[in-house]
């Protein structure tokens, strides 16, 4: 984190079981779904989604990784765009790459390593 003006260290790993159920809980009350298990899209936020599935797969990190209110990890990108402009998306580039390394099959689910200022851990 220290390229982005920040301390700490993330782990990127496959997530849990208990992770991946509070993650489509998540999902489910940001995409509006109804007790009668459909969808209203108009409740939808593309965005949210996408933070949220790939907060999935942070299992430690400096900043707030709760996927029922990203406002926390939100606020946490702004501090590192007031730092340098641009710090907060170049952060999450290299955030989605590595959850992308491993959905995608390029790197060893039950290794650890380090990706850039990430490092990845599936223990």
């Amino acid at each position: 984190m220290a390229k982005y003006g920040m301390t700490g260290e993330v782990v990127v790993r496959e997530p849990r079981l208990t992770r991946r159920r509070k993650a489509a809980n998540a999902i489910g009350r940001v995409s509006g779904i109804g007790i009668n298990q459909t969808v209203d899209l108009s409740k939808t936020s593309v965005g949210d989604l996408n933070t949220i599935l790939t907060l999935t797969f942070v299992d430690s990190a400096p900043f707030p990784t709760d996927l029922e209110n990203l406002d926390g990890f939100f606020d946490y990108c702004d501090k590192m765009d007031d730092i340098e402009r641009g710090n907060a998306d170049r952060f999450w580039d290299e955030l989605c790459k590595a959850v992308s390394d491993i959905t995608e099959g390029r790197v060893d689910p039950l290794g650890s390593f380090a990706m850039g200022s990430l490092t990845t851990n599936s223990d």
